[in-house]
């Protein structure tokens, strides 16, 4: 397959009126040869201070420090291949963004590890736009979590704050649906590419939620989801958000990695008490709530602690 040597030679043989900009077809080209979520493409480009300089080290001979594989793995992959996948997203309405475009969200450019690229099918720009609160919890949540979660989510939505979550059954299905139910906004952000149907069924959950809010990933479109992928996920939740509810976590639940991801981005901390303190599907509440997280009853707690109000 013949590799394109100018990073603008594709532009003259094709003739595209609408091309992408230089640094997300670099970009793309680093997220198809390292994978989208490799932390290598963060620190190559930090060394090199863009993806543009990147190429150009790649393409003078430079092996960026990389390994064999890594290095063969850039080769084999071309600019027809990135115009490719830029153009089918295009075609299937999902847009793809860099960090140094606009409508990229400002609050996934400061977190650790900020995504080399974000699909998104929806509209990004209300993520910056409005406060946003993200709504977590048990995907095997019992009544009383599920009941709590589509109470504060709705009244969350309806004073216009944007809910994030992660797109699981259980709590964040009851997050982003009551937010819809609100007439709210509310952002899904996938452990899976966007055209993928995980959980089952659900493309059509993901056109509603398009159509007043966002459904995002940074993995490619058909991508499925693997194990590591949704703590992968969880630093984008927490990093939407400017505070975290936690409705329902056991001691060991994964709902707590998203916590630690907003500790560490300086996020306030939200849990709901127990409707049993001796239940171990709620270890992981009341150990957010010993630690300091502020206990929610209403709406009210949350929004009253929220610097953005």
């Amino acid at each position: 397959m013949l590799i394109i040597k100018s990073l603008y030679g594709i532009m003259l043989l094709k003739g595209i009126e609408n091309v992408m900009n230089d640094y997300l077809r670099c970009r793309l080209w680093l997220a198809i040869a390292l994978t989208p979520d490799s932390r290598r493409i963060n620190q190559l480009i930090d060394k090199y201070n863009s993806a543009q300089a990147v190429y150009d080290a790649f393409r003078g001979g430079d092996n960026l420090r990389l390994s064999g594989s890594e290095l063969q793995s850039l080769k084999n992959v071309n600019f027809s291949q990135v115009d490719y996948l830029y153009n089918s997203c295009r075609e299937n309405g999902i847009e793809v963004y860099a960090p140094e475009d606009e409508a990229f969200p400002k609050k996934l450019t400061v977190i650790d590890s900020p995504p080399n690229v974000l699909f998104s099918y929806g509209d990004l720009s209300l993520i910056d736009s409005a406060p946003s609160v993200a709504v977590i919890g048990a995907r095997e949540a019992d009544d009383y979590a599920i009941g709590v979660t589509r109470k504060l989510s709705y009244e969350l939505a309806s004073k216009g704050v944007t809910i994030i979550s992660g797109f699981a059954r259980g709590v964040d299905s009851a997050a982003h649906r009551a937010a819809l139910t609100a007439g709210g906004r509310t952002v899904a952000v996938l452990a899976c590419g966007i055209d993928y149907d995980y959980p089952k069924n659900t493309r059509m959950f993901k056109d509603d939620i398009a159509q007043s809010g966002a459904v995002i990933s940074e993995y490619f479109p058909s991508a499925i989801p693997c194990k590591n992928a949704f703590k992968v996920r969880n630093r984008l939740v927490s990093g939407l958000s400017d505070g975290i509810l936690v409705t329902q976590a056991g001691e060991r639940s994964g709902t707590l990695n998203t916590v630690s991801h907003g500790l560490s981005q300086g996020k306030e901390i939200f849990a709901i008490p127990p409707h049993d303190i001796f239940s171990d599907s709620y270890k992981g509440n009341i150990g957010l709530l010993r630690d300091g997280a502020t206990a929610v009853y209403s709406a009210y707690d949350i929004l009253s602690n929220l610097s953005c109000f």
